[in-house]
């Protein structure tokens, strides 16, 4: 393994940032070698509330990494710049340099529909694992492959799609926008962050 690597995260959320942290210090490389999202120990993951990030930021030139979790002013005048990777269901994520952003807005899953479609694929992120054979999955995996929701409420410290009441498909605002971090989260975590921290 190399370095341990230093990601400091800015957010809005704590359950969010709480959740993006507990996906990166997960024990899910698999017994052959196989990384899931990235390197087991590799990074180090320093949380920031905007207070802290504003009283700290000249500290963070000493950060491998950044991610702000959330719109702000940070994020928003960096947006415009960033290389977005990834943006469905009202979540964008990427990354410009050292720098990356990850937002959400409730805008593309109002209806029911599309919250559908948006609830099939936050099932499918939880359940990564079940594509891997099970002699290689490491044994914090094989606790997380019982269920989907049930994977996601153990990342999320026992929110899951499940917990949330649904009144015709749709959750109220505050708790459907929260999903989608947790989404964009675990998406990011298992899709680019190798690419964000090692590139």
């Amino acid at each position: 393994m190399n370095d341990v690597r230093k990601l400091i995260v800015v957010y809005k959320d704590g359950a969010v940032a709480e959740m993006l942290k507990r996906n990166m210090e997960l024990t899910d490389d698999t017994n052959n070698g196989g990384v899931i999202g990235i390197e087991d120990g590799s990074v180090e993951v320093i949380l920031w509330d905007e207070k802290t990030w504003d009283e700290r930021k000249k500290n963070a030139i000493r950060a491998d990494r950044i991610l702000f979790l959330g719109s702000g002013k940070e994020a928003d005048v960096l947006i415009p710049l960033v290389d977005m990777k990834f943006q469905r269901y009202g979540i964008r994520y990427g990354w410009t340099g050292k720098v990356g952003v990850l937002v959400a807005d409730d805008s593309q899953v109002k209806d029911k529909v599309r919250y559908q479609d948006f609830r099939e694929a936050y099932d499918d992120a939880f359940c990564e694992q079940d594509a891997i054979p099970q002699k290689e999955v490491s044994p914090t995996m094989k606790g997380l492959a019982t269920a989907g929701t049930i994977g996601a409420a153990i990342l999320t410290g026992g929110l899951s799609l499940a917990a949330i009441p649904v009144v015709d498909g749709i959750q109220n605002q505050q708790q459907l926008i929260q999903q989608l971090y947790f989404y964009g989260v675990r998406h990011f975590y298992l899709n680019y962050m190798d690419e964000f921290i090692n590139g």
